[in-house]
């Protein structure tokens, strides 16, 4: 996971579905990054723009499942058994805003959470850096105006 660093508030909460099977090598956390790299994967990409936004070092990353699944299909079942994790996630973080990377994603929390009302649903990740399903200005754009509805 990556926390917000010192000094610095838990405000942001991402929450992404799952790890990958195919984990890039040295994954630390949820999208994460390897700066280091010539190659520039998803996660990368991901925390460059969180940087660019200056909101990296506000933010907690996580996944609602906390084990990967060999074809990357999560049934809700799977969740629930990692729903305690979450739950003492949230308490730590007590997030003003929680970014839901995914449709299932914010389905799982806007039905599981009905009393928070501070989930904002974004592309995953991969939407945009893997598939070009989206650009990158656009998905900026997507998350700053909540920021700006937010005030972060």
């Amino acid at each position: 996971k990556l926390g917000a660093k010192e000094g610095k508030s838990n405000e942001i909460m991402i929450g992404g579905l799952n790890p990958s099977y195919n984990r890039f090598e040295g994954l630390k956390h949820p999208f994460d990054a390897n700066f280091s790299s010539k190659i520039k994967n998803p996660g990368t990409m991901f925390m460059l723009l969180l940087q660019h936004l200056k909101i990296y070092d506000m933010c907690f990353i996580t996944n609602l499942l906390k084990c990967s699944t060999k074809d990357n299909i999560v049934l809700d079942t799977q969740i629930d058994i990692c729903k305690e994790y979450f739950d003492n996630e949230l308490e730590y973080c007590k997030p003003k805003l929680i970014l839901a990377c995914g449709k299932q994603v914010y389905e799982y929390i806007k039905h599981n959470y009905t009393y928070l009302k501070n989930v904002e649903r974004i592309h995953h990740p991969s939407f945009c850096f893997s598939y070009k399903k989206i650009s990158i200005y656009d998905y900026m754009h997507q998350i700053n105006n909540i920021l700006v509805e937010y005030r972060i």
